[in-house]
């Protein structure tokens, strides 16, 4: 029996873990591979995740992760904080219908001011933001 898409499926807790006994159970059932070892690194060339390293030694070799964000969510860019954009308690930027932000003629579109990740997302929001943009040099404060 397989858990969902894989056969090969590996929970790192990064530490003990207070998992219910149901779950602890149900993973056995699935072979799914619980390890409450704490991280020492991710190990990768270039940008592709090979293994998993321990801190007891053992490496795990990984080609997927999937891992909870660390919140707030912070970006490499600090230029939204330097123009005064605000930021909701996620760490993105507030922004209203057409993806402007707190500070008038100032937009923000991908991962910067949603939760949804993807490029798809991050292009839609972009073509969103250009259209607020261009609204805006048309029509000014007359469409709002």
């Amino acid at each position: 029996m397989h858990f969902g898409l894989t056969q090969d499926l590996v929970l790192f807790t990064n530490g003990p873990a207070d998992l219910p006994a149901e779950l602890r159970e149900a993973m056995v059932h699935r072979k799914v591979e619980l390890v409450e070892t704490r991280i020492q690194a991710l190990l990768h060339e270039e940008t592709v995740l090979k293994a998993v390293a321990l801190e007891d030694g053992r490496i795990i070799k990984r080609d997927a992760l999937f891992a909870a964000p660390m919140l707030p969510f912070e970006t490499k860019s600090s230029l939204g904080e330097m123009l005064g954009c605000e930021k909701t308690e996620l760490g993105l930027f507030k922004v209203n219908e057409m993806n402007e932000t707190t500070v008038k003629g100032v937009y923000a579109a991908g991962d910067n001011m949603t939760r949804q990740h993807s490029v798809l997302h991050a292009s839609g929001h972009g073509v969103t933001a250009g259209a607020g943009i261009v609204s805006d040099m048309l029509y000014g404060e007359f469409m709002r």
